[in-house]
């Protein structure tokens, strides 16, 4: 009746306690890599949503300055500078809006005579080709009096490494934007000048 006692046991082995710690490391490690791809994500995303409201801005820019505008001038740059290609719109002779390409960014600079009222960037995407079209320039695809802004990015896989210029003809075109406004249809400028 008074046999031997087995003790109970109150604590855990040591292969208990690293199976439970090598579990637990795993799980830590699954959600750390899950936690960086969310962030990761989400910065891709609101890099991708401030880039469109860029886009949507600038879109709304042109038409406005173009609707304003009497003509549309191609311009070069100057002696000695770095610019890509240019694009005047005077709104009378002594006011004009210039559009100029500066690496990943259009720059758009307000002028009233030779005195700046207003310079802005617009960031376009990495390696984005620009152009403007007129029906002067013998592009069929526009209707007289439209001018048409076209923005080509380069697919991400198309991008170079900074420093490393890209072959000419290689590079392959993403979705096109484009944006279309008719010339001279801004109306209060005209009633300004009395017309």
């Amino acid at each position: 009746m008074n046999g031997p006692r087995r003790k109970q046991r109150r604590g855990h082995s040591l292969i208990e306690l690293l199976v439970v710690i090598s579990v637990g490391s795993a799980l830590l490690a699954v959600s750390v890599g899950l936690l960086h791809t969310l962030l990761q994500m989400q910065q891709g995303g609101r890099k991708h949503l401030q880039q469109r409201r860029t886009l949507e801005r600038l879109a709304d820019q042109f038409r406005e300055d173009v609707h304003a505008a009497t003509q549309v001038r191609a311009t070069a740059a100057g002696p000695g500078q770095a610019e890509g290609p240019g694009w005047e719109l005077p709104r009378d002779p002594e006011h004009t809006v210039e559009y100029r390409l500066q690496e990943d960014n259009l720059v758009r600079t307000e002028r009233q005579k030779d005195k700046v009222l207003r310079r802005e960037s617009f960031a376009l995407p990495q390696g984005a080709t620009v152009s403007m079209e007129t029906p002067k320039m013998g592009i069929a695809e526009t209707a007289p009096g439209l001018v048409t802004l076209r923005i080509v990015p380069l697919l991400p896989s198309e991008r170079q490494p900074a420093g490393q210029p890209r072959a000419p003809g290689t590079a392959s075109p993403g979705r096109t934007i484009r944006v279309d406004a008719a010339l001279a249809t801004d109306h209060r400028f005209l009633q300004a000048k009395g017309r």
